[in-house]
């Protein structure tokens, strides 16, 4: 009988744990600000209780996260968007992405001052990213328009962009020999360092650029 019991409550447990590690958390709202639970499929704002956040629904949406937005709420799991915008405002913490960051189609991310940290790979796909001031760390690799028929643009006009142990590819998968698509990456002011950056790859005609 306790043989059961305890089985029992393992499986409990593990099926709980299997829960939480699924738990995706999606942008249901048009306009609005991070922090605001009702805009939110799980009605909570975004946590590290979230196994994944979405902004991925229809229209041109903009999320916002500026100094109001609490400190719990910027340190999340992994982050992807689509066709939507998400723009950091000065936020007194910083948004910490502990796994990966994925940009696709139309997507828009815009750094006006605040903090990101992505600790895991960042991959621009369809989407672009632009940097008008602020702390940019990436602690793996960047890539922008890493596969084949892809478009992505990083737009870069201030602050500080560090990717810090791994490769920035442009128009590639961080390799020479990867198959990516089209990037563009202009820089017109700040700091941009990196371990390595690798523009274009061996396909024939690659048009990727690095200004």
């Amino acid at each position: 009988m306790k043989t059961r019991f305890l089985a029992a409550i393992i499986l409990s447990t593990l099926l709980a744990a299997t829960a939480r590690a699924q738990t995706v958390n999606s942008w249901i709202d048009s306009n609005g600000k991070w922090e605001s639970s009702n805009n939110w499929s799980r009605a909570l704002a975004p946590s590290l209780s979230d196994s994944a956040i979405l902004i991925t629904n229809a229209g041109s949406n903009t999320v916002t996260i500026d100094n109001a937005t609490p400190p719990p709420n910027l340190t999340i799991s992994n982050l992807t968007i689509n066709a939507n915008t998400l723009q950091l405002v000065g936020a007194s913490s910083p948004l910490h992405i502990l796994n990966q960051l994925t940009l696709n189609t139309s997507a828009t991310l815009i750094n006006l001052g605040g903090t990101l940290i992505v600790a895991g790979p960042v991959q621009v796909n369809q989407g672009m990213l632009n940097f008008t001031g602020g702390t940019n760390q990436m602690g793996s690799t960047f890539t922008v328009a890493s596969t084949a028929n892809s478009t992505g643009t990083v737009n870069f006009t201030g602050g500080s962009l560090f990717v810090t142990s791994g490769t920035f590819g442009i128009g590639n998968d961080g390799t020479i020999g990867g198959t990516g698509g089209v990037a563009h990456v202009t820089v017109s002011g700040g700091l941009v360092q990196a371990a390595s950056i690798i523009v274009g790859d061996t396909t024939a005609g690659s048009s990727s650029s690095f200004t």
